[in-house]
């Protein structure tokens, strides 16, 4: 039998010795103390809030109408500033949900989420009344008088349409790009609505992606549905 000497042994203990053990085989050498919480970036630019890439272009697109599943009918207060009025809108809150072709040209559906159509009705400096964001919206879906009762509906025959439609029926809307900053209460539109900064075109003619305000905030804006159209035919 072979005798091995005493330098040997120890040589071979040591590659034994808890030591050399990595933390492959005991991740709790990984661990920090208690006392460590890491380092904090107070430059970095906020997490979250719809830092991505807009899929859906401005324009008129074909939607399928689907009712959020918390809250899709509400009652929103609020004060029209220019003549003081207090409103209170029975409003729809739905998803817009739009299909377009990737740069497969294969179709995907892209979800625009927190639509709202108010039913409340403008009126103009003559005097002429508007119909609401709400009745565009019934129009847009083909929901016809008969369905809801006539042209002054009830809100539950509304309410109960609505919700006949939800994930059934098609209409056609406006989707516009809209980018809010905080610190300057401004906003940067692709529908160029008054009050509100005209989103860049490039030299191409086309909407620029990334928008900058003043106070040198930048970024993408986000995909929101701004009218309704009639069906076509």
């Amino acid at each position: 039998m072979t005798q091995l000497d005493d330098s040997t042994i120890d040589t071979l203990n040591n590659l034994t010795d808890n030591k050399t053990t990595t933390t492959l085989d005991d991740p709790s050498l990984n661990t920090v103390s208690d006392d460590d919480i890491g380092e904090i970036d107070y430059e970095a630019k906020e997490q979250g809030g719809g830092e991505y890439v807009p899929r859906v272009y401005p324009g008129v697109y074909p939607f399928k109408f689907e009712l959020e599943d918390e809250n899709p009918f509400e009652i929103r207060e609020y004060t029209i500033k220019k003549t003081g009025e207090q409103v209170k809108d029975f409003t729809v809150n739905h998803k817009a949900v739009i299909s377009i072709p990737d740069s497969d040209g294969i179709q995907q559906e892209v979800t625009i989420r927190f639509c709202q159509a108010g039913f409340h009705q403008f009126t103009n400096k003559q005097g002429k009344k508007f119909n609401s964001q709400g009745a565009e919206l019934l129009r847009s879906l083909g929901i016809t008088p008969d369905e809801i009762g006539g042209t002054k509906p009830s809100r539950a025959l509304v309410e109960q349409a609505l919700r006949a439609a939800s994930g059934r029926r098609m209409g056609r809307c406006v989707v516009n790009w809209e980018r809010y900053d905080k610190e300057t209460k401004q906003t940067i539109s692709t529908q160029g609505r008054k009050g509100q900064l005209r989103w860049p075109k490039g030299k191409d003619g086309k909407y620029e992606l990334e928008v900058a305000f003043p106070d040198g905030d930048k970024g993408y804006g986000r995909e929101r549905v701004t009218g309704y159209k009639l069906p076509q035919g």
